[in-house]
């Protein structure tokens, strides 16, 4: 049993009250993209080198979408929480997907929706928020 989100978790259950929140804040974003006209291609995409929340397109964009939420902004905001080793391993998933998915998209991006929970969500959405190159050309 989780307590409500004003207060803090139970000793012990903070990784299941971490992920309600999570899973929480992917359903608001999945409604926040479709309310933008995305296409979901596919959630919680997962392979051996990581993992990405969302893929989705629009106007033949492929837009791989990593969502963070948080319950306040008292740590400062959610999209602060990825880090250089997170974008890593969202590139080399969005490889493995490129490399696996049959469709020729003109372009692709990755964007992080930045959510925080006051008593409604708060949705930051940050298009073309970092850039993979560092690590190799997809």
């Amino acid at each position: 049993m989780l307590l409500p989100f004003t207060e803090k978790p139970l000793e012990g259950f903070e990784s299941l009250y971490n992920k309600k929140i999570g899973n929480e804040g992917e359903e608001v974003a999945l409604y926040y993209l479709e309310k933008k006209s995305f296409k979901i291609i596919e959630k919680n995409y997962s392979v051996k080198v990581g993992e990405i929340d969302i893929i989705a397109s629009k106007n033949n964009v492929l837009h791989f979408i990593e969502v963070k939420t948080r319950v306040n902004d008292h740590f400062g905001a959610p999209y602060n929480a990825i880090t250089h080793s997170k974008i890593k391993k969202i590139s080399r998933a969005a490889r493995c997907f490129l490399l696996s998915y049959s469709h020729n998209f003109s372009a692709y991006q990755f964007d992080v929706i930045s959510l925080v929970k006051d008593k409604s969500y708060k949705v930051h959405f940050i298009e073309n928020a970092f850039d993979v190159s560092d690590f190799y050309s997809l």
